[in-house]
């Protein structure tokens, strides 16, 4: 038995009424080319500007050591390599983390936050929302063509659904990784490594 089913008339009703309303918007958005457009193009412009600023963060980020230590960004710490090999990656982060302790500079904690808030605010939400909008206008295309290839066009979007959250995950995963290993590095048990 189907969990709604189970739930008897009111767990139907409230899943028709999020139906309804789900299609109410979809037909406002049909609708509005224009504001479809808009949308689309702040997206676009909001990525742009977050990989900039994420460029100017990252290189501070490699300017963050001390001399004759690692030094990267969060490039150099958040790729997959890292997983396999993490000794760079622990190396780059420990000159982050030491940075400035004899002349009590402040650790680039700040740098950090703001490069993590950026990538997941304005740069993966706003790329997945763009991916998703591309996908779902070509599948529309699409479902109104009634051609073969048509057919396994929209077949193979599918898939591109899954990618668009698959690339989400890893983003987000990435970010939070590195807030984690930065956190485990602050420890005093992790002086031993």
């Amino acid at each position: 038995v189907v969990a709604h089913e189970a739930a008897g008339p009111a767990g139907r009703g409230a899943r028709s009424r999020w139906r309804s309303a789900r299609d109410r918007w979809r037909r406002r958005w049909r609708g509005a080319p224009l504001l479809r457009v808009l949308v689309r193009l702040w997206l676009a412009g909001s990525v742009l500007a977050g990989l900039l600023v994420l460029d100017r963060v990252d290189a501070g980020l490699a300017q963050v050591h001390d001399p004759g230590e690692g030094s990267g960004g969060f490039g150099a710490v958040a790729r997959p390599g890292t997983l396999t090999d993490p000794a760079g990656a622990l190396a780059v982060v420990g000159a982050w983390r030491g940075w400035g302790v004899e002349t009590s500079l402040v650790p680039p904690d700040h740098l950090l936050r703001g490069y993590a808030v950026v990538d997941v605010l304005f740069v993966a939400l706003p790329l997945a929302a763009l991916l998703s909008s591309a996908v779902a206008a070509l599948r529309a295309r699409v479902d109104t063509a009634a051609s073969r290839p048509a057919r396994a066009v929209a077949g193979g979007l599918g898939g591109a659904r899954w990618a668009v959250r698959v690339y989400l995950l890893a983003d987000v995963g990435e970010t939070v990784g590195l807030a984690l290993l930065w956190e485990r590095l602050g420890t005093p048990a992790a002086t031993a490594i």
